[in-house]
C-alpha cells in the first residue's frame, strides 16, 4: 500500500537523479510531528464509612396475631350423622351450656318416643293399682287383730255366762243377768264372724307376685324410652359451654347431609381470651417466656402458655406452628379478633461495638470487613457476638472509632 510518505520520498530520489526536478520535491507539503497523548488524572475513590461505636444490641422476635378464646368448642355429630332439619343458631349468638344448637330430621322417632311415654304410663299405673292392693297386708293384720281380739271377748262372755247359769241352779232361777249375757253372747258372736270374714277377705286379694311383674313392666317402658330420647340426642348438638357462636361451616346447610365428625359450628367463650401467633418463628419461643404485646400503641407484659412442643401428640395438627400467650393486665375493650403484636427478646446486650450488618462480609465460616486506613481500604477479619437483622455486635477485631466501609 502506497502512503503519502512513501510517494514523497521516491519524488525526492527521483529528483536527485534529474536535477531539472530537483525543485519540484519542495512542493510537498512538510510532515507534521506526532504529539504524546495528555495523561489523564485518576478520579479520586470515596467510600461510605461507618464509624465502629458503642451501644446497646437486642434480638427480638416481632410476632403478629390476634386474640383468641382459650375455651373453645368445635361441635359436631359425634354418632351418627343424618340430613340437617334445622340450624338453630347464626354466627355472633350468644349461647348457654345445654342449649340446643342443631338437629337433624329424626324421621318416625318422634313418633316412637310419644309411644313410649304412653306405655310408661301404662305400666306404672298399673304398678299402682298393684301396689293399692299389696299394701293391704297392713289391714290384713289389723283385721287379724280384730279378730282375735273378738273372740277372746267372745270367751270372756262364755265364762261370765256359765259362772251365771251355775249360779242360776244353785238360786233355782235364771235371773235379769243371764238373759243379758246371752244377749252379748249373741251379739259378739256375730262380731267374730264378720272378723273372720274380713279376714278371708283380704287374704284372697293378697298377690306379692303381681306387683313385682308391674314393677318389672315399668322398668323395662323406662329403659326403652330412654333409649329412644338417647338415639333421638344424638342426631340433635348442644352447647357445651356458654359462649358465643364465632364459626359455623359452610358445607353445613338445611336438608343437606351431615356426616359424622365434621365441625358444624365453633362456641367460644368470649371473657377468656389469650393472644395466638401463628408462622415459622413459632419453634422460638419457649413456655413461661416473658414477652409484650402491644396493642393500639399501648404494651402489656404476657407470659408464653402454649408453644408447637408443649402441646399433647394428638393435637400436633391442631396447633402446628402455633404460640398463645396469655396478656397478664386487663385490656379495654379487648374481643375476640383483635389484632396485636408481641414481642419477644431472645437476648440482649449492653455497651458493646456494633456495626450495621451490611458492613459485615462471609466467606464460609469467615467474617470479614473492610477497614479504612489513610484513605485506603484494608480488609480485616473480626469475630461477632450477637446479630440481629439489622446490626452486629464486634467482638474481637476492630476498636472503637473505626471508620468501617460500607458495601
Amino acid at each position: 500500500m502506497v502512503t503519502l510518505r512513501s510517494l514523497g520520498r521516491l519524488l525526492c530520489s527521483l529528483a536527485l537523479a534529474a536535477p531539472l526536478a530537483l525543485s519540484s520535491c519542495f512542493l510537498l507539503p512538510r510532515e507534521e510531528e506526532i504529539l504524546a497523548p495528555p495523561l489523564a488524572e485518576p478520579p479520586q475513590i470515596t467510600y461510605r464509612t461507618h464509624a465502629v461505636a458503642r451501644g446497646d444490641l437486642r434480638n427480638t422476635i416481632r410476632a403478629f396475631g390476634s386474640f383468641v378464646s382459650a375455651s373453645a368448642s368445635d361441635v359436631f355429630f359425634e354418632r351418627r350423622g343424618g340430613r340437617l332439619r334445622e340450624l338453630h343458631v347464626k354466627i355472633g349468638d350468644e349461647v348457654s351450656a345445654g342449649q340446643l344448637l342443631a338437629e337433624l330430621y329424626t324421621d318416625d322417632l318422634d313418633a316412637d318416643i310419644v309411644q313410649s311415654r304412653l306405655n310408661l304410663e301404662r305400666a306404672e299405673l298399673a304398678l299402682r293399682r298393684a301396689t293399692e292392693q299389696a299394701d293391704d297386708r297392713f289391714t290384713l293384720e289389723f283385721a287379724r287383730a280384730d279378730r282375735d281380739l273378738a273372740v277372746l271377748r267372745l270367751e270372756e262372755l262364755e265364762a261370765d255366762l256359765a259362772r251365771e247359769l251355775e249360779l242360776a241352779e244353785v238360786t233355782g232361777g235364771a235371773g235379769e243377768t243371764v238373759r243379758r249375757l246371752r244377749q252379748r253372747v249373741a251379739e259378739q258372736g256375730i262380731a267374730v264372724r264378720k272378723a273372720v270374714l274380713t279376714v278371708q277377705r283380704i287374704e284372697e286379694s293378697e298377690n306379692p307376685i303381681a306387683v313385682q311383674m308391674a314393677r318389672v313392666d315399668v322398668e323395662a317402658a323406662r329403659v326403652h324410652l330412654q333409649r329412644l330420647i338417647d338415639q333421638r340426642d344424638t342426631m340433635r348438638l348442644y352447647a357445651p359451654i356458654d359462649g358465643v357462636v364465632t364459626w359455623i361451616n359452610r358445607q353445613v346447610r338445611e336438608g343437606e347431609h351431615v356426616p359424622t365428625f365434621l365441625d358444624v359450628l365453633r362456641i367460644a367463650d368470649p371473657t377468656d381470651l389469650v393472644f395466638e401467633y401463628q408462622g415459622r418463628d413459632a419453634g422460638r419461643f419457649e413456655i413461661g417466656m416473658d414477652c409484650v404485646v402491644s396493642v393500639r400503641d399501648a404494651e402489656y407484659p404476657g407470659t408464653v402458655v402454649l408453644t408447637p412442643r408443649s402441646v399433647p401428640f394428638e393435637q400436633i395438627e391442631q396447633f402446628r406452628d402455633t404460640v398463645r400467650i396469655v396478656v397478664e393486665e386487663p385490656i379495654p375493650d379487648m374481643r375476640i379478633g383483635m389484632s396485636a403484636t408481641a414481642q419477644l427478646v431472645l437476648a440482649e446486650r449492653n455497651d458493646v461495638l456494633v456495626l450495621p450488618s451490611r458492613a459485615v462480609q462471609r466467606y464460609a465460616t469467615r467474617r470479614y470487613v473492610h477497614v479504612l486506613a489513610d484513605g485506603v481500604r484494608v480488609e480485616r477479619d473480626v469475630e461477632v457476638g450477637l446479630e440481629t437483622p439489622t446490626e452486629v455486635e464486634i467482638v474481637r477485631g476492630l476498636e472503637e472509632g473505626e471508620e468501617v466501609v460500607l458495601r
